[in-house]
């Protein structure tokens, strides 16, 4: 499965990133703007449809619209459905490739869209993607090749390093602290 979410839910991005999900933040596309300033929806929803993605967003004339071009593309052709990754097969009934969010808290959020899409809510670093730009994460297989560019507490006390594969981004990443909080979280968001 790949997301597009709404600039609404960047924090859901971040994690769906995390989890290792192909997730595009529709603040960081640059979609023509229409005499209001307003994004052309019309392109976020190609954007979507063309690329087999699922959208999360709380804008509910954007989820109906979305809506509306998917049942049209079903039905002249409903071996698309498939290319969406779906966990739900079309003869148990067609779900759409969207999710309408309230701006709520985070771990509402990735409830709604785990019960929905039945997401994988297990942690693991080597399948993650870059948080800040969604490329693939690499292991580093010599972290003394990278010592200038991880803070000296940290490189002296972890032992695995990840490393973002776009070289203008380059994010190192470590499992710190915060990865037992949010191996907890996915816990409990799975036990529901």
């Amino acid at each position: 499965m790949k997301f597009v979410v709404d600039e609404m839910f960047g924090n859901i991005m971040r994690w769906l990133r995390t989890l290792g999900y192909d997730t595009i933040y529709a603040q960081s596309l640059s979609l023509e703007k229409n005499d209001d300033s307003e994004r052309d929806e019309s392109d976020l929803i190609e954007l979507c449809l063309n690329n087999h993605r699922i959208l999360v967003t709380g804008d509910m004339t954007l989820i109906d619209s979305l809506e509306s071009k998917f049942f049209k593309i079903m039905e002249e052709t409903p071996e698309e459905y498939e290319k969406f990754g779906m966990a739900i097969p079309v003869e148990f009934g067609m779900i759409t490739p969207c999710i309408f969010l309230r701006a709520s808290k985070l771990m509402d959020g990735l409830k709604k869209i785990y019960q929905e899409f039945r997401i994988n809510l297990l942690y693991d670093a080597d399948n993650s993607r870059c948080s800040k730009c969604n490329s693939t994460i690499m292991k580093i297989k010599r972290k003394e090749n990278y010592k200038d560019q991880i803070p000296e507490g940290v490189y002296n006390y972890q032992k695995e390093f990840w490393m973002c594969s776009n070289e203008e981004c380059a994010q190192i990443y470590w499992k710190g602290r915060h990865i037992e909080s949010i191996a907890e979280k996915l816990k409990n968001l799975r036990s529901i």
